[in-house]
This record gives structure tokens, C-alpha cells and sequence, in this order.
């Protein structure tokens, strides 16, 4: 199998992660007045589509057809950080900033970091089909953690709280790194993205550990809550 099948494999397998993850609170009742949840999950399932195809279309050497689509979907990047803003500012509004809100926040915002960075990092080594393939990689490792937290939180046993299902989650995703690592080890030749993403999911779970009592948090829980009305 061809590394750019591999990739579309793996990359693939977010669809039914983030059906699954999804669909108690989401999924199981779609009629529900959610234009700016609709449009987040919209987006973020064409992102997904995007990285499968860019993928298979580097295998066939259609790369006329990859860069065309590549620079398309920076549009759709952007409108996926506005929405990803707009989901997270309307969380931090529904109520109380409590230490359980607070913790809950930290999560995806923290995957948004990641997906932005690696979005951007893409763009600047687009010409290096090493690192681009790699970086766009990583942007799906943050669009998994929101699904892949629901997972923990409504399938797994002995996750069925928030906060475990945050460490459970962030422990997968870094695990995925260290072992994306691991094989780059034993091929000779270790490339930044992964380590990048390592060391940002690491401090996300910092993060995600200290939200409920630090101060430093509340303060950019409570500047988010006041973006203008422009975000969905």
C-alpha cells in the first residue's frame, strides 16, 4: 500500500469517529434549530473530505487537481476556525463559568490551536511534499479530539466524566504522535510536525488539567464570551 493510501486510510477512519463520538447529543436529533452547530459539522466533515482526497490524488499524480483544491481549502480552513470560535463562544455563554466549563472549554480550543498551526505550517512548506503530507495530517488530529472525548465519554467504561474522558482523549492523541514518531525513529529520519504536535497536545492536557482553578484561563474564557455577535 502506498504512503498516500495509508494516509487516506487513517484519515478516513475520522468519519465514522466523528459519527460515533457525535451522535447521542447531535446526530440522534438533527432537527433541532442549530444552524451554527449544522454549519460547524458541515464544515468539518468536508475538511475530512478534503484530506482523503488530496491524499488519493497525490497517489494517481493528479497534482494539477491537488493544488487547485489546496488553495480552495484554505477558504474552508478559515470558515472552520470562524465556526470553531463561534461553537466555543457560544459554550462559554450557555452558562455559569464553572469549573466543569471551564475544563470543557480547554479541549477544543486546544484543537483548534493545533488545526490552525498545522494548517498554516502546510501552507508555508507546501512545495515539500514530506512535511505538507505530514502537517495536513496533524490538522485531523485536531478535529479527533472533540469526537474522540465523546467516545471515551459515552462507550468507554470508567471514562463516563468529563475530565477523564478529556485525559483519556489527549493520551490518545499523543500517543498517536509518539508512535508517528517512533516510526519515523526507525526509518532514520524524525520530521518536526509530529513533535510539534506532540508538544502542543502536551501542553493542551496541562492545560486541561489546571482549567478548573487557574485564573489565567477564566480570564480567556471570559474574552472569548465577549467576542461581537459576528461570530455564529
Amino acid at each position: 500500500m502506498k504512503s498516500s493510501q495509508r494516509i487516506a486510510l487513517g484519515v478516513g477512519a475520522l468519519f465514522p469517529l466523528l459519527v460515533l463520538g457525535f451522535w447521542p447529543r447531535y446526530f440522534a436529533d438533527l432537527s433541532q434549530p442549530r444552524p451554527a452547530i449544522h454549519w460547524h459539522a458541515a464544515l468539518a466533515y468536508l475538511w475530512v473530505a478534503v484530506l482523503v482526497s488530496q491524499a488519493l490524488l497525490v497517489g494517481r499524480g493528479m497534482l494539477r487537481w491537488h493544488r487547485i483544491i489546496g488553495w480552495a481549502a484554505l477558504g474552508l480552513a478559515a470558515a472552520l476556525v470562524w465556526t470553531s470560535l463561534g461553537v466555543a463562544r457560544a459554550f462559554v455563554r450557555a452558562g455559569p463559568l464553572d469549573a466543569d466549563r471551564l475544563q470543557n472549554l480547554a479541549l477544543p480550543v486546544g484543537g483548534l490551536l493545533v488545526f490552525a498551526v498545522a494548517v498554516a505550517m502546510a501552507v508555508v512548506h507546501r512545495r515539500n511534499r514530506d512535511l505538507h503530507a505530514r502537517w495536513m495530517a496533524v490538522t485531523a488530529l485536531g478535529l479527533a479530539g472533540a469526537a474522540l472525548h465523546r467516545v471515551f465519554l459515552f462507550y468507554i467504561p470508567g471514562f463516563g466524566t468529563p475530565m477523564w474522558a478529556g485525559h483519556g482523549c489527549l493520551l490518545v492523541l499523543e500517543a498517536t504522535c509518539a508512535v508517528m514518531l517512533a516510526c519515523e525513529a526507525g526509518q532514520g529520519r524524525v520530521r518536526p510536525p509530529f513533535a510539534v504536535a506532540l508538544g502542543m497536545l502536551t501542553a493542551n492536557h496541562a492545560v486541561f488539567a489546571v482549567a478548573p482553578t487557574s485564573t489565567v484561563w477564566r480570564t480567556a474564557a471570559e474574552r472569548l464570551a465577549a467576542l461581537p455577535a459576528a461570530f455564529p
